[in-house]
């Protein structure tokens, strides 16, 4: 998995778990702060708090949804 950041270098891990942990740092301590804009097969497409920064998260089809459910079970993000 990756996460591409946009004007920063791309954020690569190793397994879906530090992406995980990535995602709790960007979350600033806050629940449902993270905004969920868009999601595909492929690719999760969150806004970020405070930095305001759009953040696509690259992966297979099996970790992008397991993603997107543990972050709805731990309530990381609101949905548009």
């Amino acid at each position: 998995m990756f996460a591409d950041v946009g004007r920063l270098m791309p954020q690569e891990f190793n397994d879906r778990d530090r992406c995980v942990e990535w995602l709790k740092c960007k979350q600033l301590g806050m629940r449902r702060s993270i905004t969920l804009l868009g999601k595909e097969d492929d690719c999760l497409i969150i806004r970020t708090p405070i930095t305001n920064e759009n953040v696509r998260v690259h992966g297979t089809k099996e970790e992008i949804a397991w993603l997107h459910l543990y972050m709805v079970r731990n309530q990381m993000y609101t949905t548009r």
